[in-house]
């Protein structure tokens, strides 16, 4: 299972960095983003200069990805919070509700 973040997946988009030739290298079924990079992804088309023609590009990118949902990571990723706060190490949110998807 490869879990791409919500940079990787706009690197992808933008074709850079030959992420297309690594992407299609694992099998669809094996490429997941999570439900917060989803959400960050369409923000960033709602927030871009052509809304429609964006919103047409991430449907193709997503026609090759599986979507995982956060809530069966709700718990770990609350453990995962108080325990690195308790630490005084700061994470973005986002990027730990992502990361905790691929337990």
């Amino acid at each position: 299972m490869f879990l791409f973040d919500t940079n990787i997946c706009i690197y992808y988009i933008k074709g850079k960095y030959f992420l297309q030739d690594k992407f299609e290298r694992v099998a669809r079924e094996s490429r997941f983003i999570s439900e917060i990079t989803l959400a960050e992804l369409k923000f960033g088309i709602h927030n871009s200069q052509n809304p429609s023609a964006n919103a047409k590009v991430l449907n193709d990118f997503l026609s090759g990805v599986n979507i995982l949902p956060i809530s069966p990571t709700l718990d770990f990723y609350a453990e995962e919070k108080a325990r690195l706060r308790k630490l005084g190490t700061p994470i973005d949110e986002f990027d730990l509700l992502i990361g905790a998807c691929a337990f």
